[in-house]
């Protein structure tokens, strides 16, 4: 350290940080979930429903090959960890809102899924021509609210009552030849419902989970959309996987039925998982089955506005309690754009100054740019203060020096957290 410092003096703060950072992920490493291919010879993580090993997360991907090191995994070991280990100097945060381009073109699935917000937004940034094209495969076959001996909108009133209603409908469409894809909001919901009965009794069933091979997860989505079938998944493979129907009994008998196990927070990823049927002006269906206690959490919908209300109106409440929703959520992306353009214009500034050779007027600026980003405000403040919650055992088994040591922690865990500047914290104990 003493060295680093001597070397580049005046970027003590950058050092001191970073320090910190590579012990905060040394600390809470086996959080990190990371995968090695030895073919590759690298370290990857997740990132949507893929695998991608181009990429860092801190100082966490460093650890990972250093554990593959000490496990003996390494294929060139030395070389390997010459070109891995290093201090991460981040240099620019560049904001696309900001790139001020000649032309935008763009092409989407829904685009007619955008609310008034969403237009004023783009129209903001020159987007104001919008063309429509028509399915070459004629009218849609798709079928929500218009669906013949079917209730297009389920509510439960708890969680059992919610998996028994998906095992019903599952059941009841896969006997009469249909193919069913049901879709949770996150993997865990999806791991609670596999571990239930409805689940296990299942004949003819598969799960698209993130963690899942590719060869694995290509060979689930092509059986996804065959009769009789039932697959579950998280909701990220409702936006774009392609499961497209090539069974002729299965188009006879009503086609693929989606089942979404949540209500979206947006109107486009709900358009993309019902698009996930009736493709290519194939028939299909869809409905919803949803937990009231999730519709009053998030949305703010009590149980006395869904009572003995008709799908059609419910529906509209639904979108209405998701536009309010969305308007909060418009003005936090507000705030997002104007911290996102500080640091593009200390980015830009930064470039500037290494550009006509300032070397004094770009560690200035240098500063600046590393206090915005990884430590605070440039006035000292926090950016992004945070709730913390914990939970303390307070039982006999946590008597005596366990006690003790607990609370050593929680009062080093506030004074590293002050060090860094962060007073605006909320901290909770309970």
């Amino acid at each position: 350290y003493e060295s680093l410092v001597r070397k580049f003096p005046g970027y003590e703060f950058f050092f001191e940080h970073e320090i910190r950072a590579m012990c905060q992920a040394m600390r809470s490493f086996d959080t990190y979930e990371y995968k090695y291919d030895r073919a590759l010879n690298r370290v990857g993580h997740k990132e949507m429903d893929s695998i991608v090993y181009d990429t860092f997360v801190g100082y966490y991907t460093v650890f990972a090959y250093l554990n593959e090191a000490d496990r003996g995994n390494l294929r060139d070991e030395e070389a390997t960890l010459a070109v891995n280990l290093y201090v991460r100097v981040p240099c620019g945060s560049f904001s696309y809102a900001n790139f001020q381009a000649s032309a935008i073109l763009g092409v989407s699935g829904t685009v007619e899924a955008l609310d008034d917000r969403d237009w004023r937004i783009l129209k903001g940034y020159g987007i104001d021509s919008y063309t429509n094209m028509p399915s070459v495969y004629g009218p849609s076959n798709f079928k929500f609210m218009d669906q013949h001996n079917q209730c297009p909108i389920q509510l439960c009133k708890t969680q059992e009552d919610m998996f028994v209603v998906i095992a019903n409908e599952v059941t009841e469409k896969t006997r009469a030849g249909r193919a069913v894809i049901v879709f949770f909001e996150t993997p865990a919901m999806l791991e609670k419902y596999k571990a239930t009965s409805h689940f296990r009794t299942l004949a003819i069933k598969h799960v698209l989970s993130e963690d899942m091979e590719v060869e694995e997860r290509e060979f689930v989505i092509k059986k996804a959309a065959t009769g009789k079938q039932a697959t579950f998944a998280s909701a990220i493979f409702g936006r774009g996987t392609d499961f497209f129907c090539s069974d002729a009994k299965l188009q006879e008998a009503g086609g693929v039925h989606i089942i979404q196990a949540f209500f979206s927070r947006s109107r486009c990823e709900e358009v993309q998982i019902q698009g996930r049927t009736a493709r290519q002006g194939q028939k299909g269906t869809y409905c919803m089955v949803l937990l009231r206690k999730d519709l009053d959490n998030v949305f703010g919908i009590k149980e006395s506005d869904v009572t003995d209300v008709p799908p059609v109106t419910l529906y509209k409440k639904f979108c209405e309690a998701r536009r309010r929703v969305n308007a909060a959520k418009h003005d936090e992306v507000k705030k997002d754009l104007q911290a996102a353009t500080e640091r593009d214009q200390l980015s830009r500034k930064y470039f500037g100054a290494l550009l006509r050779g300032n070397a004094a007027a770009a560690a200035t600026v240098y500063k600046d740019f590393y206090t915005l980003c990884h430590i605070g405000t440039q006035s000292g403040k926090t950016k992004f203060p945070r709730h913390i919650v914990f939970c303390l055992g307070d039982s006999k088994s946590m008597a005596g020096q366990k006690a003790t040591d607990l609370r050593a922690a929680f009062n080093n865990f506030l004074r590293v957290r002050m060090e860094g500047r962060n007073e605006r914290d909320v901290v909770s104990v309970v």
